[in-house]
């Protein structure tokens, strides 16, 4: 059907989260702050056998344990320092863990010359 006049355009519905931004093996990235658990000192992790590409370990907190997803290996990457972070994630099959940085990144956002 051909429109004439007037054309529409549907509406896109804005949408804003607030993100942490991390790093592994010094590639920064983010994950939206309502997906993440907590963030904690890295915990040696336990070797498992299974088949799920990159979930080959787990990892206690406390009275928990995570399977650990390996964002370091899926990316091809090391993860850097000498004290890593866990990153926890809540995924729709539970919480997992993440190797991540040891150091966050620190972001500076500028508008119209401005600095936030």
């Amino acid at each position: 059907m051909l429109r004439t006049g007037q054309q529409h355009h549907p509406e896109t519905a804005r949408q804003s989260w607030q993100l942490l931004v991390f790093s592994v093996g010094g590639r920064r990235l983010a994950v939206k702050t309502l997906e993440v658990s907590g963030i904690s000192q890295w915990n040696e992790s336990i070797p498992v056998a299974g088949r799920t590409p990159f979930v080959t370990a787990v990892v206690r907190q406390g009275q928990i344990v995570l399977p650990v997803f390996d964002l370091a290996a899926s990316l091809h990457l090391t993860v850097q320092g000498s004290s890593p972070l866990c990153l926890r994630v809540k995924h729709p099959l539970g919480k997992m863990a993440m190797c991540i940085d040891e150091e966050i990144p620190i972001l500076s956002i500028s508008r119209l010359g401005s600095t936030v």
